[in-house]
C-alpha cells in the first residue's frame, strides 16, 4: 500500500458520519458530526462539498477505506454502497475496515483500546484493539453482546470515546483488508436482523 497516496475514508456504521480525506498521514478535510439517521442524505452532499473546496474529483482519490460495521444494519450499508460505487466505478483500490477498529483509531493513548458502537436493549458491538508504536492491531474479534459488564470484563482496556479517526494507526496497522474483488464486500453485522429473529421465533 502506498502510504503517501490520497484516501478517501468513508464509515456510517455509527450515529457519527464520519469522512475523512488525506495525503499519507496528513488531513485536508474531515467531517465528523452526529447525524439523525440521515447518513444516506448528508454522506454525499458532504462528500461533494470536500472535493469541490479541495478542487480535487474522485478520480483523484488513490485508495478508499471503508467501515463495514457492526453497527447500524441501515448505515453501514450506505456507507458501503457508495465506496464499492466509487471505487468500482474509477478503478479504485478498496480497503475495509471495521468500524469498531475506525472509532478505537481516535484514541491517542497506547495499549489496549475497548471500542463499544451501542445498540437496543443494553447490547452493542464491541471490539478490542491495542495500540502500539502509533500502529492499531486487533487484540479481540468483535462481537455483540450485552453490555452490562463489558466494561468490567476489560477493565484493563481504555474505552474509546467517540472522536475524529486518526489516518496514521489505521494505515501503519493490520486492521485494514484489501478487497480485491469490489463486488463481493459486504456490510459485517455480526448480528440477525429484527425480521430475521421474528420469523425464527415463529418457527
Amino acid at each position: 500500500m502506498n502510504k503517501s497516496s490520497k484516501t478517501l475514508l468513508i464509515d456510517t456504521a455509527s450515529p457519527y458520519l464520519i469522512i475523512g480525506l488525506y495525503e499519507g498521514y496528513q488531513t485536508l478535510a474531515s467531517v465528523y458530526q452526529k447525524g439523525n439517521n440521515d447518513h444516506s442524505v448528508t454522506l454525499m452532499d458532504n462528500i461533494e462539498t470536500m472535493f469541490a473546496t479541495h478542487k480535487l474529483s474522485v478520480t483523484d482519490i488513490e485508495k478508499i477505506i471503508v467501515g463495514v460495521g457492526p453497527g447500524s444494519y441501515t448505515g453501514v450499508r450506505i456507507g458501503v454502497s457508495v465506496a464499492k460505487l466509487f471505487a468500482w466505478s474509477h478503478n479504485i483500490p478498496l480497503y475495509t475496515v471495521s468500524s469498531l477498529a475506525v472509532k478505537a483509531s481516535g484514541e491517542r493513548q497506547e495499549g489496549n483500546i475497548l471500542s463499544i458502537i451501542e445498540a437496543r436493549r443494553n447490547h452493542g458491538f464491541v471490539g478490542v484493539y491495542k495500540l502500539e508504536n502509533g500502529a492499531l492491531s486487533k487484540a479481540v474479534d468483535d462481537t455483540y453482546r450485552d453490555l452490562s459488564d463489558v466494561t468490567q470484563a476489560y477493565a484493563h482496556a481504555v474505552v474509546a470515546e467517540y472522536s475524529p479517526p486518526h489516518i496514521k494507526p489505521l494505515i501503519d496497522g493490520d486492521v485494514l483488508v484489501h478487497a480485491p474483488n469490489v463486488h463481493n464486500v459486504q456490510p459485517r453485522y455480526l448480528r440477525k436482523t429484527e425480521a430475521q429473529r421474528n420469523k425464527e421465533l415463529k418457527q
